[in-house]
């Protein structure tokens, strides 16, 4: 069973000789991750307590995406496939996601994922332009056409008067808010995210509280980031965990355009220093 101060041993890209160690200052974080390329970063995802999964993509289309946590939460492919590109963070690739393509891991598996107390779920994402305006779905157990919402790392939430930011959704019901078509709980970032570049997006649950973080900053938005939900915990939902896109309207939706060169997902809401060893880097 996973606990919540289980440490993992290093993982094979986690030599210590390839991973450099360095204080995440402000201005470095910029100039690392705020690029086109970007190295990886000097703490890797599964160095740090309470990992469940992590992907480094290094897969190609039609292939299970492996998960190197304790969780061994594979990902499938559940549309077009999901294509794989150079320049990767964890390794030489990334995938590259498009509209129609998105990977999940299916309800049945998910048992290690269904965290409702405390959670940080990790993106390393480079976007690119989409041919509409909406919502783009990173990672998470998110399926709206079946009030089976729990937590859910988004970009560009147009809610609350956002748009081209990193955003935490959660829902300590599963449902709409009320007097709401849409779930209206979710922790939105103050800082526009650029295209073509590398980026760190980040997001934590604890104690009802949810938190957005961009390249190991907390990116504070005043009444929206740090935000506070009615229950301390989410609700459990027995919906898939997708990457890319996920199920709204009855299908799937909310496509996420962009590479992404890895994703973690922990069982406890990560401290700031934590979240900044996992951005630092140089390009």
């Amino acid at each position: 069973m996973l606990t919540q101060n289980s440490r993992l041993k290093m993982h094979p890209f986690a030599r210590k000789s390839q991973w450099r160690q360095c204080g995440c200052m402000h201005q470095q974080s910029i100039r690392a991750w705020g690029s086109k390329r970007a190295e990886a970063p000097a703490l890797h995802p599964l160095d740090i307590g309470g990992a469940v999964s992590f992907w480094d993509f290094q897969e190609g289309p039609g292939e299970v995406r492996k998960d190197h946590g304790p969780a061994a939460a594979f990902l499938q492919e559940g549309g077009a496939p999901v294509d794989r590109s150079g320049g990767g963070i964890f390794g030489p690739y990334c995938a590259k996601f498009y509209r129609g393509s998105y990977l999940y891991v299916p309800a049945a598996r998910c048992g290690a994922l269904r965290l409702v107390r405390e959670l940080t779920l990790v993106a390393w994402i480079r976007r690119h332009r989409k041919a509409e305006r909406q919502c783009q779905a990173i990672a998470g157990i998110w399926n709206e056409s079946w009030n089976m919402r729990q937590y859910g790392l988004f970009l560009d939430l147009t809610i609350h008067g956002a748009g081209d930011n990193v955003g935490g959704h959660v829902s300590g019901t599963g449902g709409a808010t009320p007097g709401h078509l849409w779930c209206m709980e979710a922790a939105i970032g103050a800082t526009e995210i650029g295209y073509e570049q590398w980026h760190s997006a980040a997001m934590s649950f604890r104690n009802g509280e949810v938190r957005v973080f961009l390249d190991g900053h907390l990116d504070v938005r005043p009444g929206l980031n740090p935000f506070q939900i009615a229950s301390n915990e989410l609700f459990s939902s027995c919906g898939d965990f997708t990457v890319g896109a996920v199920d709204r309207l009855g299908e799937m939706g909310n496509w996420f355009s962009g590479e992404l060169g890895g994703l973690a997902v922990y069982d406890r809401a990560l401290d700031a220093h934590e979240i900044a060893g996992m951005c630092c880097g140089s390009a």
